[in-house]
């Protein structure tokens, strides 16, 4: 029953030419993503749109070791988070996000999107970064996790939604 329904909400999409408002620019990665952003990461969650803003910042940037960039983010007054982004596989879109002591998020290149979704204890997180124009979109998406029902199908309930407009204030290529 849900399949037919995912079928048909997909074909639907397709043949209404149904797009986003604002359309992505074709982008590669990581890049076009290279060097550090700012702005502002608005947080909304039901019945409380645009409850909460915090300075974000972005730094992208290559590494000595081939095809390995910083991810490092700053949220607010909070300390940077020194990620590095390391390849798996890049000519089919795979990436890792290494936070450090052994945490690994996978990540994935394709559809002119970077995704990683990952849980935090029962929440679960789908990180979304993709460019519009000269900006970079950085969408967080917090939901909840349900077993799966009649038919096998989950159904997850959203929470919160944190969504930065970052633009580039310094492009720096190499190490």
């Amino acid at each position: 029953m849900t399949l037919p329904l995912l079928a048909t909400l997909l074909a639907s999409s397709a043949l209404t030419g149904a797009q986003p408002p604002v359309q992505s620019v074709s982008a590669s990665f990581p890049g076009d993503f290279e060097g550090r952003w700012i702005g502002d990461l608005v947080f909304s969650r039901p019945g409380q749109p645009d409850y909460l803003k915090l300075p974000m910042s972005l730094r992208i940037e290559k590494l000595e070791e081939p095809q390995t960039y910083t991810f490092e983010l700053k949220y607010g007054q909070q300390p940077v988070r020194p990620y590095v982004l390391e390849p798996v596989d890049p000519a089919l879109g795979k990436w890792q996000i290494n936070e450090g002591g052994g945490v690994l998020l996978a990540s994935q290149w394709m559809a002119d999107r970077f995704t990683s979704i990952f849980g935090i204890g029962v929440q679960n997180v789908s990180l979304d970064m993709w460019r519009e124009g000269d900006k970079v979109i950085y969408q967080l998406t917090s939901f909840t996790f349900s077993e799966p029902g009649p038919g096998g199908v989950s159904s997850h309930v959203v929470t919160d939604v944190q969504r930065g407009t970052l633009k580039r204030i310094s492009k720096k290529h190499g190490p």
